[in-house]
């Protein structure tokens, strides 16, 4: 269970960092990864006051290499405990505070488009708490 919590605080830190090389008024960041035995992926955006933007795959190539080979690396984790999930969700915000969770039966579970939706994981409630926070104490420039 430990190495799981430390490649999520790790997969978030990473969104936090990431997110604010892009957008100084940036309030939440979502990363959606969906595992379907040989097929996976991500998908991500961030909300800033006035909108929400999409990652775009191209100039988000590095981050999104990140998130896949973490994700993956939790999948095989979690599997070598019984636990299976086909899409996680991780949410992150300015405040240095995340939320991760899980699906193991719906594989279309939180998408996040423009085309259907407006950006945020369809399904997520916005106005909840994230739970978790990535600097446990510590000042944030001895976070990374």
């Amino acid at each position: 269970m430990q190495q799981q919590s430390e490649e999520v605080l790790e997969l978030a830190k990473e969104l936090v960092s990431s997110v604010n090389s892009m957008s100084s008024e940036w309030r939440r960041a979502y990363v959606r990864f969906h595992h379907n035995g040989s097929n996976y992926g991500v998908c991500g955006s961030y909300s800033e006051p006035d909108k929400v933007k999409l990652f775009d795959p191209f100039a988000c190539g590095p981050l999104f290499d990140v998130m896949i080979s973490g994700f993956l690396e939790l999948h095989e984790l979690m599997l070598a405990k019984g636990q299976v999930f086909c899409v996680a969700l991780l949410v992150v915000d300015a405040d240095l505070n995340f939320k991760v969770m899980f699906e193991s039966e719906d594989s279309s579970k939180w998408p996040i488009n423009k085309s259907e939706f407006d950006g945020i994981p369809s399904g997520f409630d916005d106005s909840s708490p994230l739970t978790e926070s990535i600097s446990e104490g510590k000042p944030w420039w001895k976070l990374w």
